[in-house]
C-alpha cells in the first residue's frame, strides 16, 4: 500500500470526461460505486447537497441532529463546487472540467439533465439570472447560458489566471484568481470585462461570500479578508483578520462570519463578529475533528442556514453545528460520507471497503455493472486494510489497532472485537489466526473467538510492516526499506524468519502463490521473487510497472500504479513479466483486489471502480510478442504525470506503422512545440523510453508558463487530442 499522509487539499486527476468514455488500454470499466471525500456543501429548503467524491449526495436536514440521506446521483468526475437554484443543482467537475446540471426537484430522485464541458478542472460555480459562472482554474471565468438547463451553452469567457471561486451580485462578478480578487462587469454576460483588481490574496485562498456591501474572502494563511464593494469600480480592502490556521471557506449570516480552517490545532469552525466589517473580532470556535487528527484533515466548504452551520470535511463527511449561541457553537449532527477509500476485499458477491474516515462499507457486487450499497458502519479511526473471513471483517486501524466487525447481516453491521496494535496496516487471516503488520513487526492474533482476539506472538522486524500475505506455511511480509521477509508460521506460536530479499527501493505490498512472490516496489517497479527456497529468495523477473499495491489471479498480477493507474502484468512466464493492459483511475489508486475476472480498485477521490481485462487480451495472453499484444486501435493516452512540472511523458498506441508527431498547443490555440517521433511500428509506446517526452519548453527552448496545454497526435490518418496541466 502507498505510505504517505494525505495532505493535498485539491485534487486534479486525469481520467476521461465521463464514465461512458474509457480511454484505457484493453481494460473495461464495468461499474463504479463513487462515494468519496466531501468537497462542498449547499443547504436549501431543508436539504443539504453534498459534493462527495464522484457523487452528489442529498440529505434531509429538517431535523439537523438526524440528518438522513434521501438521494444521490453519480456525477462521473470529481464533484467540487455546487450551487442550488430553482430546483436544479449546478455541480462543477474538478477532475476533467465541466458543469453538470441535475434536476433536484425531487430530492429522492435526482437526475442529470444537462452538461457543458469546460477546458480545465472546474472549481467554483455561481448561478444568477439564467447564467452559471464557473471558475475554471487556468482557463479563467466561463459564462454558461442555462436558460434551458437541458442544453447549457458557453457564451462568455474572461482570462483570469487560477480562477477558483466566484460570486455574482447584480452586474458584477467577484472572482478569486491567482492574482487576487477581481471585479468583473457581467452586465453583458457574453462579454465579461475586468473592472479592477480589488486586493491581492494568498495562493491558497478560495472561499468567498458576499453580504451587503462587503466581500468576505477565506484567504488561506492570511486569514479573513474583507473588501468594501459599495462602489465596485473602487473596491478596496478594509480589514484583515488573522485566523488560527489556514482559512479555507467562509459563509456570512447576519452579523457573523463562519470561517473553517485547516492546519491549525484545533481544526474547525471559527466565529467572527463582523457587525462592524472594518473591525472583525473572533468570539467563538469549535474543534470539529479531534486534536489527534488536526494535521491530517481538510475542510473545504461551509454553509450557514438559520441557527445551523454545515461543514464539508473531506475525510469525514458532513458536520452540523448549532450556532444559536455564536460564542459557543456545538455539534448536533454528523453524517459520514465515507471519505477516502483505502482497503478493499471481496468475498463471494460482496465487496468490503475500508475508508480513512473510519467507515466500513459493504457493496453487493452480484451485478458488477450496478454495485449497490448494502450497509455501512462508522467506527471512527483511520482504517487501512480489510480482510473478510466467514462472518467477520477484520479491519486494521492505523491509529487504534485491529477492529473486528460482524458482517453476517450487512444491514446491521456490528463491531464485536478490538485489540490495540501500534500502527496496524497490512492484514491476512488464515485459519484461526490474523496476521497483522504493525510498527513492531508481524503480530499473530488468535481470532478463534472474534469477540475476544488475543495476541499469540510477535515476530519483530527492523521497521514497521506494511503488507502481509499468507500462503501455505509462510507469511510474506513487505517491510518497506528493509525488503521482503519470509516468515515460517507453521507453528503460529513460534514464528521464525527464514529469508530476506533486499529490494532496491521500498517494498509496499506483496502477493504470493506457489514458488513466487510478487512485490510492488514503488518507483522501482514490479518484481517477481523466486521463493522456492524460502531461505534464499532471489529475483526472477522484473517489469517497469511502478506501484504500491498488488494482487493476482491466474496468470496475471494487478498493480496499483503511482500514476493514478492499474497495470496488468502477464506473469505466465515469471522470468519475463510483461504489461498487457492499463486502466486510468479518477485519482490516486490505493488498493486492488481481484476476484472472478474483475479487479476492484479503490482510489482516493472516487470510491470503488470495477474493471476487467478485455476478452481479446485474455485470449492472446500466451502469444510471445514484443509489444503488449495485438493492438486493435490507435489511441492517444493521458500524459503522466499530470499535472506535471517540468516534464511529462505522452503514451500512445498504433494499430499500424506510421509517421508520428505530437503538436503542443496552449489554451489560446497557439502552436507551442512539435515533437517529431519519426516512423513508429505497430505497437504500444508507454514507457518513458518509448513514449513522447515534453520538457515544458517551446520551440525556442524557453520554459512555458503554468496552465492548460493540448497535445494533438498525428499518425497517418489518426488524430486525437489530450489536455495536459503544467503547474509550477
Amino acid at each position: 500500500m502507498k505510505l504517505r499522509i494525505l495532505i493535498l487539499f485539491c485534487v486534479i486527476a486525469f481520467a476521461s470526461i465521463s464514465i461512458a468514455r474509457v480511454d484505457n488500454w484493453d481494460m473495461e470499466l464495468v461499474g463504479r460505486e463513487p462515494f468519496g471525500p466531501a468537497y462542498a456543501v449547499h443547504v436549501a429548503d431543508g436539504y443539504a447537497y453534498l459534493c462527495a467524491g464522484g457523487s452528489l449526495v442529498i440529505l434531509d436536514v429538517t431535523v439537523p441532529s438526524e440528518a438522513t440521506q434521501v438521494g444521490w446521483v453519480n456525477t462521473h468526475g470529481i464533484a467540487h463546487g455546487i450551487h442550488i437554484s430553482d430546483g436544479y443543482a449546478y455541480v462543477t467537475d474538478g477532475e476533467s472540467g465541466g458543469l453538470w446540471i441535475i434536476d433536484v426537484s425531487d430530492p429522492g430522485d435526482p437526475r442529470i439533465v444537462g452538461h457543458c464541458d469546460t477546458p480545465d478542472a472546474a472549481y467554483g460555480v455561481y448561478v444568477s439570472d439564467g447564467y452559471a459562472y464557473i471558475a475554471d482554474r487556468s482557463n479563467g471565468l466561463r459564462v454558461i447560458d442555462i436558460s434551458d438547463p437541458r442544453t447549457p451553452e458557453e457564451v462568455g469567457f474572461l482570462d483570469i489566471r487560477g480562477a477558483k471561486a466566484v460570486r455574482v451580485v447584480g452586474d458584477y462578478a467577484y472572482v478569486i484568481g491567482r492574482d487576487g480578487l477581481w471585479v468583473v462587469d457581467v452586465s453583458d454576460p457574453s462579454n465579461p470585462k475586468k473592472v479592477t483588481s480589488a486586493c491581492r490574496t494568498d495562493q491558497s485562498s478560495g472561499g468567498i461570500c458576499i453580504s451587503g456591501n462587503y466581500v468576505y474572502i477565506a484567504d488561506g494563511k492570511s486569514g479573513l479578508r474583507i473588501v468594501d464593494i459599495s462602489s465596485p469600480e473602487d473596491a478596496r480592502q478594509v480589514a484583515l483578520h488573522r485566523t488560527s490556521g489556514d482559512a479555507m471557506a467562509v459563509h456570512v449570516s447576519g452579523d457573523y462570519a463562519y470561517v473553517v480552517c485547516n492546519w491549525s490545532n484545533p481544526v474547525g469552525l471559527q466565529v467572527i463578529d463582523v457587525s462592524n466589517p472594518e473591525n472583525p473580532k473572533k468570539i467563538g470556535s469549535h474543534n470539529t475533528l479531534g486534536v489527534r487528527d488536526w494535521y491530517m484533515r481538510c475542510i473545504f466548504s461551509v454553509c450557514a442556514s438559520g441557527d445551523y452551520v454545515y461543514i464539508a470535511d473531506s475525510q469525514a463527511g458532513l458536520h452540523i453545528m448549532d450556532v444559536s449561541k455564536p460564542k459557543s457553537p456545538r455539534d448536533v449532527g454528523f453524517h459520514n460520507i465515507f471519505g477516502y477509500a483505502r482497503g478493499v476485499h471481496v468475498s463471494g458477491d460482496r465487496a468490503y471497503i475500508a475508508n480513512t474516515s473510519g467507515s466500513l462499507r459493504v457493496i453487493d457486487m452480484s451485478d458488477p455493472q450496478n454495485p449497490e450499497l448494502l450497509g455501512s458502519i462508522d467506527i471512527r479511526g483511520e482504517l487501512w486494510e480489510v480482510y473478510v473471513s466467514g462472518n467477520y471483517a477484520y479491519v486494521t486501524d492505523k491509529k487504534m489497532g485491529l477492529r473486528i466487525i460482524d458482517v453476517s447481516d450487512p444491514k446491521e453491521l456490528e463491531e464485536v472485537g478490538f485489540l490495540t496494535i501500534p500502527d496496524a496496516k497490512g492484514i491476512h487471516v488464515a485459519g484461526k489466526y490474523a496476521y497483522v503488520g504493525s510498527a513492531e513487526g508481524l503480530q499473530i492474533i488468535d481470532v478463534s473467538n472474534p469477540r475476544k482476539p488475543e495476541e499469540e506472538e510477535l515476530c519483530e522486524t527492523p521497521r514497521g510492516v506494511l503488507g502481509v500475505y499468507v500462503s501455505g506455511r509462510y507469511a510474506y511480509v513487505s517491510n518497506g526499506q528493509e525488503g521482503l521477509r519470509i516468515i515460517d508460521i507453521s507453528d503460529p506460536r513460534r514464528p521464525k524468519e527464514l529469508g530476506l530479499y533486499d529490494s532496491p527501493r521500498y517494498v509496499y505490498e506483496v502477493y504470493a502463490v506457489g514458488d513466487y512472490a510478487y512485490i510492488a516496489d514503488g518507483m522501482n517497479g514490479f518484481r517477481v521473487i523466486d521463493v522456492s527456497s524460502p531461505w534464499n529468495p532471489k529475483e526472477a523477473g522484473f517489469c517497469n510497472a511502478p506501484g504500491t499495491s498488488v494482487h493476482g489471479s491466474d496468470n496475471y498480477a494487478y498493480v496499483a500504479g503511482i500514476h493514478n493507474d492499474l497495470q496488468v502484468i502477464d506473469i505466465s512466464n515469471p522470468e519475463a513479466p510483461r504489461k498487457v493492459a492499463l486502466y486510468y483511475a479518477p485519482s490516486d489508486v490505493k488498493d486492488v483486489y481481484v476476484s472472478d475476472g474483475y479487479a476492484y480498485v479503490t482510489d482516493r477521490s472516487n470510491g470503488l471502480s470495477i474493471v476487467k481485462y478485455s476478452e481479446w487480451a485474455v485470449q492472446s495472453r500466451n502469444k510471445q510478442v514484443t509489444t503488449w499484444g495485438r493492438v486493435k486501435q490507435d489511441l492517444l493516452l493521458q500524459n503522466y504525470p499530470n499535472p506535471f512540472n517540468p516534464e511529462t511523458w505522452i503514451p500512445f498506441q498504433l494499430s499500424q506503422g506510421a509517421e508520428v508527431d505530437m503538436r503542443i498547443y496552449d489554451s489560446a490555440g497557439r502552436l507551442i512545440r512539435i515533437l517529431d517521433l519519426g516512423f513508429r511500428e505497430q505497437g504500444c509506446y508507454t514507457s518513458q523510453g518509448d513514449s513522447a517526452r515534453w520538457n515544458g519548453r517551446n520551440k525556442s527552448g524557453e520554459e512555458v508558463a503554468s496552465g492548460a496545454y493540448f497535445c494533438t497526435i498525428r499518425a497517418g490518418e489518426y488524430t486525437a487530442t489530450r489536455k495536459m496541466m503544467l503547474i509550477k
